[in-house]
C-alpha cells in the first residue's frame, strides 16, 4: 500500500503481512534477476536447509506475463461480510458472475461459489466449468441448499485448476447475490370458538368481550395443545360473528350461536423459538 507518515523508509510503498503461517518462515530473501544466466526473474527464500523460488513475471501485473505459471491446486478468495440490515434474515436464492480462462493450455479449471451464513458453511453450489455468464440457484438437484438463510453472509470462491494452466481462471465484474429480506418468523394459529348461551353463569356477550379484553392483555399459557402448541401465545385479533336463529332483540337470543375466529402468535420464551 502507498508509503504513510511514519512508516520508516522513504520508499513509495509500503508492505504489510496480511497472514502468518504456523510452521512458515523465511529468513532470506533474494531477487535473483536473471543471475545465472536464468531466462525468468526469480525470487528464492527461506531459512536453513528449507528453500522455495518464485518465477516473476516480466510485466507490471506478473499475472498477464503468458509465460507466469499457476499452482494445480484449489485457491480459495473470502470477501467481507455483510452486516446489512442485521436484524433481518437473508434467505439466499441466486448468485451470478462471469467467468473467464477455464480452459487454457490444454487445462481445465472452474471456478465454484458458496457463501458462509453465520458462521457455517453452506451446501456448495455446483462449481461452473467453462467462460460466460453464471447464474446459480441456492438448490442442489431441485432441493434448497442447507444453511441457506441468516443474518451475516460471507462469499467464498474457490478456484480449482489441474495441471500446470498458463493462465489462472478468472471471476470477472461483480459477484451478484440475490437474496430475500423477512423477519424472524414466529408460528401463528388460528381457531374458532363457540359462544352460546349454554353457560347459566356467563352470556354469549360476556364471553366475547372476554376474548377482546385478551387483545389488551400479555401472553396467555395455552397447555395441553396438540401439535405441540402448548406455551404462551398472544392473542392479536379476535373476529367474532353471530347466526340469528329466531328473534331481533340486542341482545343473543337463546336459539343464536355466536362463532368467534382468534388468531393467536407464538410468544417466544426459549432459545430457538
Amino acid at each position: 500500500m502507498p508509503r504513510r507518515e511514519g512508516d520508516p523508509h522513504s520508499e513509495p510503498v509500503s508492505w504489510y503481512g496480511i497472514a502468518t503461517f504456523s510452521g512458515k518462515r523465511c529468513d532470506v530473501l533474494l531477487d535473483l534477476e536473471g543471475l545465472g544466466g536464468r531466462s525468468r526473474p526469480t525470487l528464492v527464500g527461506g531459512y536453513g536447509t528449507n528453500m522455495f523460488y518464485l518465477d516473476k513475471g516480466r510485466t507490471p501485473r506478473w499475472f498477464d506475463d503468458p509465460n507466469v505459471r499457476f499452482h494445480n491446486d484449489v485457491a480459495d478468495w473470502y470477501g467481507t461480510r455483510m452486516r446489512r440490515h442485521p436484524e433481518l434474515i437473508k434467505d439466499l436464492e441466486a448468485v451470478e458472475y462471469d467467468t473467464d480462462d477455464t480452459y487454457s493450455g490444454g487445462v481445465l479449471a472452474n471456478i465454484s461459489v458458496t457463501f458462509d451464513v453465520d458462521g457455517a458453511t453452506a451446501t456448495p453450489l455446483s462449481a461452473s466449468a467453462g467462460d460466460g455468464h453464471k447464474r446459480l440457484p441456492f438448490s442442489l438437484a431441485g432441493v434448497p441448499a442447507a444453511n441457506s438463510s441468516g443474518r451475516r453472509i460471507k462469499p467464498h470462491v474457490a478456484f480449482a485448476v489441474t495441471g500446470a494452466a498458463t493462465a489462472t481462471p478468472k471471476l470477472i465484474g461483480p459477484l451478484v447475490l440475490y437474496y430475500r429480506e423477512r423477519p424472524e418468523m414466529l408460528p401463528e394459529l388460528t381457531f374458532s370458538v363457540k359462544l352460546d348461551n349454554s353457560d347459566p353463569g356467563a352470556r354469549a356477550e360476556t364471553k366475547e368481550e372476554a376474548l377482546q379484553a385478551l387483545l389488551e392483555a400479555g401472553p396467555v399459557a395455552v397447555t395441553g395443545g396438540r401439535d405441540g402448541d402448548s406455551g404462551y401465545w398472544r392473542v392479536v385479533k379476535v373476529d367474532v360473528q353471530t347466526q340469528r336463529a329466531t328473534g331481533s332483540g340486542a341482545q343473543t337470543g337463546s336459539g343464536d350461536i355466536r362463532i368467534a375466529r382468534v388468531t393467536a402468535r407464538k410468544w417466544p420464551t426459549a432459545a430457538g423459538e
